[in-house]
């Protein structure tokens, strides 16, 4: 997927191959999105069950620290900001 955002940046939209190569893009995320959603997600809940609580108030924790520390960056980016 890197490498193929690199091409579309250097290419230019104006290129004949840019929507190709955007829609291959495309393709891989979501088989990437995929993938996770099917396998890697269910995977790690299988292994990890007994942590999920302890990591996802850890995580929640982080979310919440680093929002402290730049809340104009974050907000700025939320859809509802």
């Amino acid at each position: 997927m890197r490498a193929i955002i690199d091409k579309l940046r250097t290419m230019g939209p104006e290129n004949a191959a840019y929507d190709e190569l955007f829609l291959q893009l495309v393709r891989e995320v979501m088989h990437h999105a995929a993938d996770e959603e099917t396998v890697l997600l269910p995977a790690a809940e299988r292994e990890l069950k007994h942590e999920l609580r302890p990591l996802g108030a850890k995580m929640t924790r982080r979310r919440l620290q680093l929002m402290g520390e730049r809340p104009r960056l974050i907000n700025a980016r939320s859809p509802t900001a």
